[in-house]
Formats: C-alpha cells, structure tokens, sequence
C-alpha cells in the first residue's frame, strides 16, 4: 500500500468532520441559523475541492456530520426544542453530535462486515480508512461527552457562581481547546507514524510452498512470535570439507549465542530470492561475486519463529575472498561438528541442515580431496 493511501486514511476521518468544527467556531459570534448556512457552505465548498483533487474525505465520518446536521435542523424547528435552541444551540447541537457518532460506534461491527462483503479489491485499504473513521470518532465522543459533563456540572452550581465571561469559556472556549489540542495529537501521531512507516521493514506471509499471501510489519510479527511463516535465506560457507561458523544471537534462547552461519536474513517483501542473496551478502561485508547454489528450503517452526528456510551453498575456492569481518568464527571439520551436536554449542537449524550437508557437499568434498 502506497504512503499516499496511508496518507489519506489518517486525514480523511479529521477532513470529514471540518464542517461540524466550523458551525462550533461560527457560534461562537453569530446566531444558530447564520452558523448553520455557514457550515453548510463550508461543507459544499470542501466537498467539491476534494472530490476534484485530494480525494481523501472520508464517507463516513462525513454521511456522520450529514445526519448530525438534518437531525439538528430538524430539532430546531419542533417546539419547545426552538426556545431552547435559541440561547443553548451549541450544545444541543454538541449533543445530537454525541448521540450520531455513539449509534455509529454501536454498529460499527456490521458497517466493518459490509466492507469485507463488498469490496473484495480493495477490502485492506477501506478497512484502513474504516479503523481510522472509528478512532477519531471515538475520540471525538470522548471529548465531547467530557464537555458536556463539565457544562452540565457548572450549569448546577448557584446562580452567584455563574458570570458571562465563564459562560462563554465553558460552553465555547472550553470545547475551542478540546477541538485544538485532539487536531494537534492527531497530526503529531500522523507525523510519528508515517516516519515509523518509511522505516518499517516489511516482511511477505507465504504458505509452505513460498507463495505469497500478503505482508506484514518485521515490528509486528516479531511481537506475534511464530503467527505467520516468513522466508528466511541462509547460506553455508564451506571450503574444504569445512563449514565457517560463528556466534550469532540464538533465535529462541534469550540473550544466549550459538554457533551459525554467519549469513543469514529475513526475505524483504517483494524481494527475489537473488537479491536477498546479495543483499546478506554486502550486507555483512562480502561481495555480489561470492557463489552461492540453492540446495533446498523447509519449514522450521519453534516457539518463537516461523520460517521457510532457503538452504544455500557458498563453495569457496580461495578464503581471501572472504570478507575481513568473519575472523570472529571459525571453520569446523565433519568430526568436530559430529563431536558437539546436541551440546547446545549449535543453532537447532544448523543441527537439522548438517546431516544433509554431511551426506551431499561434505561427502562429495571427501571424494575430490581422494
């Protein structure tokens, strides 16, 4: 999904709601009917901009401020809510805002299984527009159902306790503040999460057989343990019947080390499993020019990790061109291997692939060497 969608999937559910901010700051100087053509202007004037260029407002937070707007206009015109309306419309208005957004939050499950019934295509991007619609209402209950509270308890204190200037901080001021501060947390967290989401790495869900199912964030799946199966590459280095390894931080054993191949990485999304190749390679010091010869892939799966592991094999010929950052290991011979399996000195995977190794290269090693 493009940062442009996710763009648009934040902003939209705050865009949707711009005309019920702007009848709140039009009450403030003119009367009920003025701010009501007001917000009303302002919401065509907005519709029309963006349904022409930015195409980002969000429909159901905008069908919400519609329905709050109808239900206001037609309150305001039914006795005896038209005296009311007169000297307290913001807050009547405030509340029909409440009651529209809360029935919207009860049902909010059936209109979520209305969008995966409909759109097939794009059922990730419209649900991510959809969760986002739910936050900031949500948000937007909470705020407004505070204010109320804190009106309603001021409206209950003596008459001596009132004045007008209080009247005007409470019933406007107050929710001006509210408004502000949750329109500044909202482009704040934007702000964080979109820099989060052009640093995130991105790993492909597969199935057994390595297709591709979908993708997922490495922060995420790492915090699901062994949910979703993932391809991972791995790649021996073996020179004369010998295989390099070195300490690497074991997978599932807390801060302990293990003794593994000291290439090895994760298969970004839409990465082939060649350019992962020399990715871990230059990654860790090498050189595209090392060989590398796929020998098989499998499914290791433990507490922890779920992996589809492509085996690879590094034949090298002249231990120069290894890169100057692996003198930390070194190479181990068939026996001495043999001599520590199942000591723990070994990753699981490594102890699961040498017996493979030992009956296929390392015994074709043994031949030539004859």
């Amino acid at each position: 999904m493009s940062l442009r969608k996710v763009t648009g999937s934040l902003l939209t559910p705050i865009l949707g709601m711009t005309p019920i901010v702007s009848f709140l700051v039009l009450s403030f100087f003119f009367s009920y009917p003025v701010s009501l053509l007001g917000a009303i202007a302002t919401f065509l004037v907005f519709f029309l901009v963006d349904f022409w260029t930015l195409k980002y407002t969000s429909p159901y937070t905008t069908y919400l401020s519609i329905i709050a707007f109808s239900l206001s206009a037609l309150f305001s015109v039914i006795p005896p809510f038209t005296i009311l309306y007169e000297h307290y419309s913001t807050l009547f208005f405030e509340i029909t805002v409440v009651f529209v957004f809360s029935v919207f939050m009860i049902f909010k499950n059936y209109f979520r299984g209305k969008i995966l019934f409909k759109n097939e295509d794009l059922c990730n991007f419209h649900l991510i527009r959809f969760d986002a619609d739910v936050y900031v209402v949500k948000i937007a209950v909470h705020l407004a159902t505070t204010h109320l509270m804190i009106v309603m308890i001021y409206r209950l204190l003596p008459t001596f306790c009132h004045s007008e200037s209080l009247d005007k901080f409470l019933h406007f001021i107050l929710l001006y503040i509210f408004i502000t501060l949750h329109f500044i947390y909202e482009f704040v967290h934007f702000y964080f999460l979109r820099k989060r989401y052009l640093l995130e790495e991105w790993w492909p869900v597969v199935d057994e057989t390595g297709i591709v199912h979908g993708k997922i964030a490495s922060s995420i799946s790492r915090s699901l343990g062994n949910k979703y199966l993932h391809p991972v590459i791995r790649i021996s280095l073996i020179h004369n019947g010998k295989i390099f390894l070195k300490e690497k931080a074991a997978w599932s054993a807390g801060n302990t080390t293990e003794l593994d191949y000291p290439f090895e990485t994760y298969l970004k999304y839409q990465e082939s499993l060649e350019e992962g190749v020399m990715r871990v390679f230059e990654e860790n010091g090498g050189t595209k020019d090392l060989p590398a010869c796929y020998l098989l892939h499998y499914v290791f799966k433990d507490i922890k990790t779920n992996r589809l592991i492509y085996l690879y094999i590094s034949n090298i010929q002249n231990i120069s061109d290894l890169p100057a950052n692996l003198n930390k290991g070194k190479w181990w011979t068939r026996k001495q291997i043999e001599e520590n399996l199942g000591k723990g000195f070994f990753s699981s995977c490594f102890e699961k692939e040498f017996e493979l190794l030992s009956n296929t290269i390392l015994a074709a090693d043994r031949i030539i060497q004859k």
